[in-house]
């Protein structure tokens, strides 16, 4: 229906799914009282299934039929609105809860536990790692730094590596940084499997990201988020940065299009938009990557309206208040 409306529409955006009661009479539609939370665009998706579901029961949906659904209706909107207004949950690249570990060893020789470890530094050589090692009058490594990766993304297909976490041989001393309570236990495996009683521990110092950004921003009380240098900000905004920065995204999106994506049910894009119904899952999903944008020193939010392009969906025009 097209109802007649004002004062919600001051704060509402296109995309935004209200719980409400419309009432009709003759030819004019009123908005008779909402719920308090407007539901953002990619609630849109639960909402087509169960609307399918009614229609598999009901037939034809009439405002006679969904008084069977009221408190399932109602339900419903209270479950998407208390998922609406939940933190938000960080995550690492692999969809883990972000949880910073440290974990510390002794160790018997730093250049034996280089040698045991460096293979699992996907991307690197042994050889090539080796190059910035600190090492004694023998050649032998004393203090090494490198990055425990593995190959491809269980998120992002077009990865060709992921960077699991960071290790550090000093002198006696073997650390390891991860950010997921996950990885910190496979870390542990893996030195336990190739250093055996070469290794004594680990100590381990677990810190929430909320209380990481919270010691963030006491060190920095007044300015919050670290603003960029000037040589940074010019640096990000230099033409060949943005023309590497555009092509990463445009293939990131590319596969994006073709991947199996969880909030669609782990569908393929490229599968769904051939149904009327899939097309509505997917725009409602797009309408909510555009609403989260990206920070401001990485240039323009990416144009949606090219991956609505690469899936055969209409352009959407941005709407503004005048």
């Amino acid at each position: 229906m097209e109802v007649f409306e004002q004062s919600g529409s001051e704060s509402l955006r296109v995309g935004d799914i209200l719980y409400g009661r419309v009432v009709a009479f003759e030819n004019v539609a009123l908005l008779i009282g909402s719920g308090a939370v407007a539901l953002p665009p990619d609630s849109k998706i639960p909402l087509l299934d169960m609307r399918k579901g009614m229609r598999k029961d009901l037939g034809q949906i009439t405002a006679i039929s969904l008084l069977l659904f009221d408190e399932v209706l109602r339900e419903t909107y209270f479950a998407l609105r208390q998922q609406a207004l939940a933190p938000l949950t960080l995550q690492n690249t692999d969809g883990e809860p972000l949880e910073f570990h440290t974990l510390t060893w002794k160790i018997d020789s730093p250049d034996d536990a280089f040698r045991a470890l460096a293979s699992l530094c996907h991307h690197m050589s042994e050889s090539e790692i080796r190059k910035d090692a600190t090492l004694d009058d023998a050649g032998h490594v004393r203090r090494i730094e490198f990055s425990w990766s593995k190959a491809k993304n269980s998120l992002h297909a077009d990865w060709d590596n992921t960077v699991l976490g960071r290790i550090l041989i000093a002198d006696s001393k073997l650390t390891v940084e991860v950010n997921s309570g996950k990885r910190a236990e496979r870390i542990r495996g893996e030195v336990a499997k190739r250093l055996g009683g070469h290794a004594f521990g680990p100590s381990i110092v677990t810190k929430s990201a909320e209380d990481s950004l919270r010691e963030q921003d006491e060190r920095e009380p007044s300015a919050g988020r670290k603003k960029p240098s000037p040589q940074d900000e010019a640096f990000l905004r230099s033409p060949e940065v943005q023309e590497f920065m555009r092509q990463r995204e445009e293939a990131q999106w590319d596969a994006w299009v073709s991947e199996r994506i969880p909030a669609l049910g782990n569908r393929r894009p490229i599968q769904l938009v051939k149904t009327k119904e899939g097309r509505e899952k997917v725009e409602a999903l797009l309408l909510s990557f555009e609403r989260r944008g990206q920070p401001p020193e990485f240039g323009e939010p990416y144009d949606m309206n090219r991956v609505r392009a690469r899936l055969g969906l209409p352009p959407r025009e941005t709407l503004r208040r005048p």
